[in-house]
C-alpha cells in the first residue's frame, strides 16, 4: 500500500525529514531495537525510511522483475562514497545500517545497503543515489537472497547471462543480483565462461568465480597478527634474520629489476628468447654459492618452455619443503613487454632473497625452492606443473635432489620412476609464498600497502608474513583477502596447501597492465623492497617451522 509523500527537497539524495505515517493493513513495519545504546544514525534511518514514496509503482517489484536475463536494467543498489581505507565515518555507517536490520558491504570507494540512500547524514559523508531506492520495510532490506558477488574483470567482461543482474561494485568485485536464475543455470554459466575465457584479459582482469554474497562483505580487510604469535627462531637466529634481511635494500631491489628490464624487450613465452631468459635466471640465482639450480620443462599451449628452479637445501634428514615463487613471463605478446611491474617487480623479489639466503646460518630445518614460473600470462602454466610434479619437477632436477627428500625410484639403470600420488608428495610442502606485482603504489592509499590474497587455512603463513613486516618495515599496511584469483597462488590453493600472494594494493587499478607502457618509471621501488624483505622473513620463519 502507498505511503505518504516524503517532504519536498530531495537533492542529490538528501532527503529531508517527514513526519512517518501509521503503518497500514498488509505493511510490515520497521523494528526499532529498545535499547538507550541504540544509535542516533539509526533511528533516523527508520524515520526517513518509513516516509519514502511508491514512485513509478513498486521499485522492488520492479527489481524483481527486471533481472531475469533481459538485462538492460537501469536499477543499482544505493551506495554511498566512504573511500576505500576503513574510518571512523564508514564504521559508524555501518553500525546504523545493521542496527536497523539492513546489510551493507564495502566494495571500492562505496559502501553498499538497500537502505543506503534514506540515510541522513552529519559528518560529512555525501550521500549519492543511483537508481531507485528499495524501501526499507521490505524484504530485500533485510535478505541478502539473490544477491551474489562475481570475482574478476570488470563488469563488461562478466559472462554476458549476469550483465543484465549487475547492480553495484567496482573492479574486480560485482554484485549481482538474480533471484530468479537457479543453482544449476549459474553453475551452467560459471563453467562455460572458465571454458571459453579470452587470452586478451588475462588472469587478473577476468571473471573468475561467483560467490553468495554476506553481510559485511569487504573484499579487502586489515590484517593484524595474532598477538599470540611465536616466532619459530631462537633468539640468535632472529638477530641473524634481522642482519640477512636488511641487507635486502631499495638499492638491490631497483638494480635488480633494472637489470631485468633491460637485459630483455619482451619474456613473452610467444618470443623466441626463451632460452636466454632461462639462462639468465639461472646464472643470477648462481650468485649465491648455496643454491644449486634446474630447469622444469613446462609445456605452454603447444610451446616448450621452463620453470627455473634454485634450491637452498638443508641437512636435515626429514626435511620439506617452502616454496617462494613469481612468474617472469610478460605481455602484451608482441612488441615491446618489459613487464616491470608484471611481474618484474616479482623477479627482482626472487633474485634478491635468493642472492641473500644462506640456510647454513640457521641450520634450516626445511629446503627452500626459489621458483621462477613460466606461462602465467597463458593461465597459470608454470605454477600448475610445478604442483603436479611437486617434489620431482623433471627429470633434470630429479639428479640434483637430495635422496632423502627425492620423492622417486631410481632403477639400476638410473631411469626414472615417479610415484603414483601427487597428493602424498605435496605432504612435504610447508608453505608457499608468491609474489606478483609488488612494485605499484597506488594513489588512494595514504602509505604503501601490500594484499595477502589466500584461502583461511593459509593463516599460520600470514602470520609469518605481518611479523616480519612489523620486524623489517616501519611502515607497510597489510591488507587481507580470503577470495583468491587470478596468480600463481591458485595451484596450491586448488590442492588445499598453505600459500599466499603478496601482491600491492588495488593492483587492478595499474593504468600499464599488461601494456608496452609498463615501464621502470612506473615503480615505486620503497615499496617493491618492502614486499621483498617481509617476504624474505617469513621465508626464514617457515624453513624453521
Amino acid at each position: 500500500p502507498p505511503r505518504a509523500p516524503a517532504a519536498e527537497g530531495r537533492r542529490r539524495g538528501k532527503l529531508e525529514r517527514a513526519r512517518p505515517a501509521p503503518p497500514q493493513e498488509g505493511c510490515v513495519s520497521p523494528m526499532v531495537p529498545r535499547t538507550g545504546a541504540t544509535l542516533a544514525l539509526s533511528a533516523a534511518l527508520i524515520a526517513v525510511a518509513v516516509a519514502v514514496p511508491h514512485t513509478r509503482g513498486n521499485p522492488s517489484a520492479r527489481l524483481f522483475a527486471a533481472h531475469r536475463g533481459e538485462g538492460g536494467s537501469e536499477w543499482r543498489l544505493p551506495f554511498l562514497e566512504v573511500g576505500m581505507e576503513e574510518n571512523g565515518k564508514s564504521e559508524q555507517l555501518k553500525k546504523g545500517i545493521e542496527a536497523a536490520g539492513s546489510w551493507w558491504t564495502h566494495i571500492g570507494d562505496r559502501l553498499y545497503s538497500p537502505v543506503a540512500n534514506l540515510l541522513e547524514t552529519s559528518n560529512g559523508i555525501s550521500l549519492v543515489e543511483e537508481g531507485e531506492a528499495l524501501q526499507a520495510s521490505h524484504m530485500s532490506s533485510r535478505s541478502l537472497e539473490g544477491f551474489f558477488v562475481a570475482i574478476g574483470g570488470s563488469k563488461n567482461t562478466l559472462p554476458e547471462e549476469f550483465q543484465g543482474h549487475h547492480v553495484g561494485g567496482s573492479d574486480p568485485y560485482h554484485i549481482l543480483y538474480m533471484p530468479n536464475v537457479t543453482a544449476s543455470e549459474r553453475e551452467g554459466i560459471v563453467l562455460a565462461s572458465l571454458q571459453n575465457t579470452l587470452k586478451s584479459q588475462g588472469n587478473r582482469r577476468r571473471f573468475h568465480s561467483l560467490i553468495k554474497l554476506e553481510k559485511g562483505f569487504t573484499p579487502y580487510q586489515q590484517f593484524v597478527g595474532d598477538r599470540q604469535y611465536k616466532s619459530p627462531l631462537s633468539d640468535s637466529q632472529s638477530e641473524t634474520e634481522k642482519n640477512m634481511v636488511s641487507k635486502l635494500t631499495n638499492s638491490m631491489f631497483e638494480t635488480k629489476l633494472r637489470d631485468l628490464v633491460d637485459s630483455f624487450k619482451t619474456r613473452s613465452v610467444h618470443n623466441g628468447n626463451r632460452e636466454k631468459i632461462v639462462q639468465y635466471l639461472q646464472s643470477k640465482f648462481k650468485n649465491n654459492k648455496n643454491l644449486v639450480t634446474c630447469k622444469q620443462p613446462v609445456d605452454v599451449g603447444g610451446l616448450d618452455a621452463y620453470n627455473v628452479l634454485a634450491f637452498a637445501f638443508s641437512s636435515n634428514p626429514s626435511a620439506k619443503y617452502v616454496a617462494v615463487g613469481a612468474h617472469y613471463d610478460s605481455r602484451p605478446y608482441s612488441g615491446n613487454a618489459p613487464g616491470a611491474e608484471d611481474n618484474g617487480s616479482g623477479v627482482a623479489a626472487l633474485l634478491s632473497m635468493g642472492e641473500l639466503y644462506d640456510p647454513s646460518l640457521f641450520s634450516s630445518k626445511h629446503h627452500v625452492v626459489f621458483s621462477a614460473f613460466t606461462g602465467e600470462e597463458e593461465g597459470l602454466y608454470g605454477s600448475s606443473e610445478f604442483v603436479r610434479e611437486f617434489g620431482s619437477w623433471g627429470e633434470e632436477c630429479q639428479k640434483i635432489l637430495p635422496k632423502s627428500s627425492a620423492f622417486v625410484e631410481m632403477n639400476a639403470n638410473a631411469s626414472v620412476k615417479l610415484n603414483q600420488s601427487s597428493r602424498t608428495d605435496l605432504d612435504k610442502l610447508v608453505g608457499a609464498i608468491i609474489m606478483d606485482e609488488i612494485g605499484w603504489a597506488s594513489e588512494k592509499f595514504k602509505q604503501h600497502t601490500v594484499t595477502l590474497e589466500t584461502r583461511a587455512f593459509s593463516k599460520p603463513v600470514m602470520e609469518h608474513l605481518y611479523d616480519s613486516s612489523q620486524t623489517h618495515n616501519s611502515d607497510l599496511k597489510i591488507l587481507r583477502s580470503l577470495n583468491p584469483f587470478g596468480s600463481d597462488h591458485m595451484p596450491f590453493l586448488n590442492e588445499q596447501q598453505k600459500a599466499v600472494l603478496t601482491i600491492n594494493g588495488d593492483d587492478e587499478a595499474y593504468p600499464a597492465y599488461h601494456q608496452s607502457t609498463d615501464t621502470i618509471d612506473n615503480i615505486d621501488f620503497d615499496l617493491g623492497a618492502k614486499i621483498a624483505r617481509m617476504n624474505l622473513g617469513g621465508v626464514i620463519r617457515l624453513a624453521q617451522q
